[in-house]
């Protein structure tokens, strides 16, 4: 994970007050098909992109983060802020 959840963790052991919720999203590749698109969305993006969030969250909690603390959601392809920055 190149150390990407190492800062936030550092940060979530000065005060353990401090609550996470880590969002997946994935980028849309039939987006000039209605019909593929949604069905990419609900059977594809968002069980990647929540595959990718519970990465995270195992990540943090392997680097000391209390389960309760931390929250995922799988977004798909809604919300990217970036389309098509992973093709």
């Amino acid at each position: 994970m190149n150390g990407l959840p190492h800062r936030p963790a550092e940060i979530f052991k000065t005060d353990s007050k401090y609550k996470i919720q880590v969002e997946g999203h994935a980028n849309l590749v039939n987006f000039d098909n209605p019909a593929k698109a949604k069905f990419e969305q609900e059977q594809e993006l968002v069980p990647l992109s929540q595959k990718q969030a519970d990465a995270i969250r195992h990540a943090l909690i392997a680097l000391g983060i209390d389960v309760a603390r931390i929250t995922t959601i799988g977004i798909g392809e809604h919300s990217v802020s970036e389309k098509g920055a992973d093709l």
